[in-house]
């Protein structure tokens, strides 16, 4: 999954509050949210859970990564079971259970890798795509 550049332009930070806290910490009921240079919502990821195994490694259950069209309106989402986010890298790894859904598709696949700075991602088969006809204008 690719993102544009307003995505590109809002790659994750360590977390402040992160520091703040011991190895081990759990977090419950998490939400990220991502603005772009504009101050405006571009995406936000939320968990269920979230567990700090280190300064810069941070495991979340039941984790959801939604985008936002420049208008607000949802421009697609990301559903994982589990998920590790590397913060110094700005990278999310699962190797769980995937499912990708937007307006012009849906995807489904056994793991992934997405890269927040590049905007882009790698799902892990066995993976199923079905991608939708853009509507035709008149």
């Amino acid at each position: 999954m690719t993102g544009n550049a307003a995505d590109a332009q809002t790659t994750p930070k360590k977390i402040p509050a992160i520091s703040m806290l011991p190895d081990g910490s759990e977090l419950k009921g998490v939400m990220l949210p991502r603005y772009d240079e504009a101050h405006k919502l571009v995406g936000v990821v939320k968990s269920r859970t979230m567990r700090l195994v280190n300064a810069g490694q941070i495991e979340g259950d039941t984790v959801s990564i939604e985008f936002f069209n420049p208008d607000q309106s949802p421009k697609g989402r990301i559903d994982l079971v589990s998920a590790t986010l590397y913060q110094e890298k700005g990278i999310l790894t699962t190797k769980e259970p995937v499912e990708l859904k937007s307006n012009q598709m849906t995807a489904s696949g056994s793991g992934l890798y997405y890269a927040f700075k590049q905007g882009k991602g790698f799902l892990l088969g066995p993976a199923t795509t079905v991608l939708k006809p853009t509507p035709e204008t008149p």
